[in-house]
């Protein structure tokens, strides 16, 4: 049996210069106000059997999460997003599947 890490690689989303007090985490100085994750899917073939020259759980994953602070600004998704994925791909990562939630949490 092969054991592997649910979550592959961690993001997180800075708030550089925050307005308010700091009942959050603080990362290097600066409030964390955001996470990406990119984790192992729940199958091996999400994205290999549409791209098969992938690798399974290091070039093939899924966007586990992604959870703001309700005081990162509008678009603050795209941005944490994409900037994820960027660093992700210098890391390897070359094909992400994600999966859309309509329910309001």
């Amino acid at each position: 049996m092969q054991i592997i890490p649910a979550a592959v690689h961690r993001f997180g989303l800075l708030d550089l210069e925050p307005a308010g007090g700091d009942d959050g985490q603080v990362v290097d100085g600066s409030l964390l106000v955001g996470v990406v994750v990119l984790g192992v899917p729940m199958s091996r073939r999400a994205l290999t059997r549409v791209f098969p020259s992938l690798c399974p759980y290091t070039e093939a994953l899924e966007m586990s999460r992604v959870c703001l602070s309700p005081s990162v600004a509008s678009n603050g998704e795209s941005f944490a997003v994409a900037g994820a994925l960027r660093l992700a791909a210098g890391r390897g990562v070359r094909g992400v599947v994600t999966y859309a939630d309509p329910v309001a949490r």
